[in-house]
């Protein structure tokens, strides 16, 4: 239960950061991942947790990914590409988990819960460049212009 407390800390502190310091790929990332996070609190089976994989969790997980693979794709940023990056390898953990029954419980909760982190980190050093740039350049496009 600690760590579930501790993960909203720093998930609220974090996509909070994005909302007041960022530019519209920090907000849209931020929401998103605000959006998964209380998806995933809602649809959670309490009971018998990553003991084999749940699918609300990895329907949730898919749209997060659509989401960030959208916003790495037409951001005028680099870092929408790290988080993708790493959210492809907790979906993958889940095919793995799928895919292999004995997979112990603890390694696919670490594999999926742990990503999350480093992605929040990514998410706070991205808004925070931004905003350095920002402040030294003025405003900077937050978009790629369409093809």
């Amino acid at each position: 239960m600690t760590n579930v407390i501790i993960f909203n800390i720093v998930l609220l502190s974090a996509c909070g950061f994005a909302l007041v310091r960022g530019a519209a790929p920090e907000r849209t990332v931020a929401v998103m991942m605000l959006l998964a996070a209380l998806a995933g609190f809602a649809t959670q089976n309490l009971g018998r947790r990553y003991e084999h994989v749940e699918l609300s969790v990895t329907l949730i997980d898919l749209a997060l990914l659509v989401g960030l693979i959208a916003v790495a794709l037409r951001a005028n940023r680099f870092w929408p590409m790290w988080l993708a990056s790493l959210h492809i390898v907790a979906v993958a953990f889940q095919g793995v988990r799928a895919y292999i029954h004995d997979l112990p419980g603890w390694s696919y909760q670490r594999a999926v819960s742990l990503i999350a982190y480093p992605m929040l980190l990514i998410l706070i050093v991205g808004c925070q460049r931004h905003f350095q740039r920002a402040q030294r350049r003025g405003s900077e496009p937050s978009w790629s212009p369409l093809i």
